[in-house]
């Protein structure tokens, strides 16, 4: 799922956006926890409950779309829930697959561009918003709504998408 979505900003060039919306179900979720050095892994069927944070490409000062130290370009946390409704949350990380679908609705933010230059304070690849020349790319075909200087993309991320 992470891997298709920053294909999906970095394909556009979307340089600053935030989640809007999401729904669907997961069939493998990897999450890092807070404070958490270890990734923790979660098989089997979860329903999506939450899905937040910012996402662009241009990532680094270096302009790597990887983005920070680590390879960071977004800043996503996500909720799952069991069958019982029992709800984990943390850090997506590389390694979440789609079980049925993912709609996920990102509102891309034009003139402004999101950038994770390392902080040696926290030692994370911090977000800094910088302002930029608006460079909307509105293509024939692509679902959007314009909503001022914003753009409401959607994309619905299939079966087995990691």
């Amino acid at each position: 799922m992470l891997t298709a979505l920053l294909e999906y900003v970095n394909t556009r060039e979307i340089a600053a956006a935030v989640v809007v919306a999401c729904v669907g179900s997961t069939g493998k979720t990897t999450l890092r926890p807070a404070g958490g050095a270890d990734v923790q892994i979660f098989e089997g069927a979860h329903e999506i409950v939450s899905l937040s944070g910012t996402i662009g490409v241009g990532g680094t000062p270096d302009g790597s779309i990887h983005g920070g130290v680590d390879g960071e370009m977004h800043h996503l946390h996500m909720a799952i829930s069991d069958s019982t409704c029992s709800v984990v949350g943390g850090h997506v990380m590389p390694g979440c697959i789609v079980r049925t679908t993912a709609e996920i609705v990102l509102l891309e933010i034009d003139g402004l561009a999101f950038t994770r230059p390392h902080d040696p304070t926290t030692g994370y690849a911090e977000l800094s918003i910088t302002e930029r020349i608006a460079t909307s790319k509105l293509q024939a075909g692509m679902p959007v709504l314009v909503i001022g200087a914003a753009l409401l993309l959607g994309l619905v991320i299939g079966q087995g998408t990691r």
